[in-house]
């Protein structure tokens, strides 16, 4: 059974590689090839989407945690 913090650990190492992935890409834009360019903007925009994803979710979880500690 995953536990909750190794959750959290998988997830952050799931949201940093693309950034990793796209300073890596970006060294390859010093030489000019487009393919580097292309994958660099994909990863990026990946990137924002993870982020986003997971504020939501941070989001969605405290708002269960209000209402669950109101609730009662």
């Amino acid at each position: 059974m995953l536990s909750l913090d190794d959750f959290f650990l998988y997830l952050s190492i799931f949201i940093s590689l693309p950034s990793f992935i796209v300073y890596t890409l970006q060294v390859g834009q010093l030489f000019g090839t487009n393919l580097f360019t292309i994958l660099s903007i994909l990863f990026s925009v990946f990137e924002h989407f993870m982020v986003l994803f997971t504020l939501l979710t941070l989001t969605m979880d405290i708002e269960f945690l209000i209402y669950f500690h109101i609730g009662s």
